[in-house]
């Protein structure tokens, strides 16, 4: 429920962008840019990580049904590990990228590494 919460925060000022012909409305600031590309990384990949964690889960009990399973402390290290390793990979471009996070008009929304996109149509 967090990560839907904070997903949904960090989606709202790419929303209004996208609303007003993607003029960077509220992601104009460089920190509000920055802030929102690193927690909409991290919640996005998170959201998909704890639905593959439950998927697993829901196949164990189904394959063992009338067995008491303690995987709890597993489960806990296995969220804290990959919530480490995410939130140290979105601070990447913070601390390394010249750029950092910047608003990415294309897509209405902060991105990092990407550069300047152009779509050149072939054929």
């Amino acid at each position: 429920a967090i990560t839907d919460i904070v997903s949904l925060i960090t989606t709202f000022p790419s929303a209004v962008s996208m609303l007003n012909s993607r003029a960077s409305t509220l992601l104009g600031s460089k920190v509000v840019c920055s802030l929102t590309g690193f927690f909409f990384n991290v919640t996005a990949r998170m959201s998909v990580f704890l639905i593959a964690l439950l998927s697993i889960e829901r196949a164990v009990t189904l394959h063992y049904p009338f067995k008491e399973l303690h995987h709890m402390r597993i489960y806990l290290s296995t969220v804290v590990i990959y919530l480490t390793l995410n939130l140290v990979l979105a601070s990447l471009p913070l601390l390394f990228s010249p750029l950092g996070y910047y608003y990415l008009q294309l897509v209405g929304q902060c991105s990092w590494g990407v550069g300047d996109l152009t779509f050149v149509k072939t054929g």
